[in-house]
């Protein structure tokens, strides 16, 4: 699966007061503890805390992902009884009064990004259950949403991402693909540094996902680009190129040729309808998969970059890559380094429709109202899509998943089983 560490993450602002946490919570249960005996259980027994502050202390001290210290952090009584019971195991003054002055560094820091406690664990949130247990963990992504906008200082009303996928004509081996993005209702709310939210597409053999490390890039096939690669000015809001949006080709060490991302610095004074930035990059030739497997699995992903109020991602399969068994998706949500929850979303929840359908009722590439007056926008960048890979928008079927504010940073992870054995001769 292609990386999925591509943006700058809610907690690298608190690098700095979470390091100098680790250290002095560290030095003070040194001084009252033997190092080697350091574990949850140890810290809980010696100190007279019970076995949850016990593995909180060991995780704040111990731990360098910045994101997982936030996570374990005792509230405000949990630290005066840490604070208690270490003066009263022998700590020295001047030990408490620098973890004390650590403690309140970044409380403050984090009361005035208006994050608490509960927003830093909505990312953690399980998969949904009951009716209860969806409610609760859609009102963790609300207020996670909300402190995440306030932060950053950056929104969009709707991001739509699409993967559009055909057999390659004559080639029963290879896909010929499309990677589209509209992000509508891009916003400030604050001064504050250019904001990455788009990231070129890349594959590898059976993949296809964000181009974060300088990956192999895609090949453009035109699509109305703009002179700026993958943007395509007329469809997105006039005049954004420059001003709003800028391209940045950044070439990372290590790695072979550099990697153009886009960046949102900031919408017009003069701007009055919404900002919206859409972007299209086909891949042909694709490798679907081992070609001596039947029916392997192809991998498409997309990184949620921005805070937005819904995230739209459509699946857009050929009429020939259809499978009995549906194609699953899922939303990684990244904890720390070393721990990533998956929401498994729910395919009955899904909208699975051919496009080439007419009768009553919404058309299939029709989108949320939050995303105003793009839904004609996007069916005719799926219809442009379609074409450059020389097909008709009718062959295909869409697989729609709606995630309200969905957590970030995320990913959408969909898997695909195709049959490398199918040639078409379209």
């Amino acid at each position: 699966m292609p990386s999925t560490d591509p943006f700058r993450p809610l907690t690298d602002d608190f690098a700095d007061e979470a390091g100098a946490l680790r250290l002095a919570l560290g030095r003070a249960l040194t001084v009252v503890l033997d190092e080697q005996l350091l574990s949850s259980r140890v810290i809980a027994n010696r100190l007279g805390l019970d076995k949850t502050l016990g593995w909180a202390c060991l995780r704040v001290a111990t731990v360098h992902d910045v994101k997982a210290t936030l996570i374990a952090l005792p509230g405000r009584r949990g630290w005066a009884k840490i604070q208690k019971a270490l003066q009263k195991a022998g700590c020295d003054e001047a030990t408490l009064a620098a973890l004390a002055d650590a403690i309140t560094t970044l409380r403050t820091r984090l009361d005035d990004a208006q994050i608490d406690r509960d927003a830093l664990r909505a990312i953690a949130a399980g998969t949904p259950g009951d009716a209860d247990e969806i409610d609760r963990d859609l009102r963790l992504r609300r207020r996670f949403f909300t402190n995440a906008r306030l932060m950053w200082g950056v929104s969009a009303k709707a991001v739509v991402a699409t993967h559009l996928l055909a057999p390659r004509p004559r080639d029963a081996e290879r896909l010929d693909a499309a990677s589209l993005q509209v992000v509508h209702g891009l916003e400030r709310h604050h001064e504050g540094p250019p904001w990455t939210f788009h990231y070129p597409a890349s594959h590898r053999p059976g993949e296809i996902g964000p181009g974060f490390r300088g990956d192999e890039p895609s090949r453009s096939a035109g699509m109305g680009l703009g002179t700026e690669g993958p943007l395509i000015e007329d469809l997105s809001s006039p005049g954004i190129l420059g001003d709003e949006v800028v391209a940045v080709s950044r070439k990372r060490r290590g790695e072979s040729r550099p990697v153009t991302t886009f960046e949102f610095a900031n919408r017009r004074p003069d701007r009055r309808d919404p900002v919206r930035a859409v972007f299209g990059e086909v891949i042909e030739g694709i490798e679907a998969g081992a070609p001596e497997a039947s029916a392997a699995p192809f991998i498409a992903t997309h990184a949620n970059t921005v805070p937005t109020s819904v995230l739209v991602y459509d699946l857009v399969l050929h009429e020939d890559l259809l499978d009995p068994a549906p194609p699953t998706v899922e939303l990684v949500a990244a904890v720390d380094r070393n721990t990533s929850l998956q929401y498994r979303l729910r395919l009955e929840d899904q909208l699975a429709l051919p496009l080439g359908r007419t009768g009553p009722g919404p058309a299939p590439l029709t989108l949320p109202r939050t995303a105003g007056d793009s839904s004609s926008v996007y069916r005719e960048l799926v219809g442009r899509a379609a074409a450059a890979i020389g097909r008709d928008a009718s062959e295909f079927m869409v697989f729609r998943t709606v995630v309200p504010h969905p957590p970030m940073p995320s990913t959408i992870v969909a898997t695909i089983r195709v049959d490398p054995g199918t040639e078409s001769v379209a």
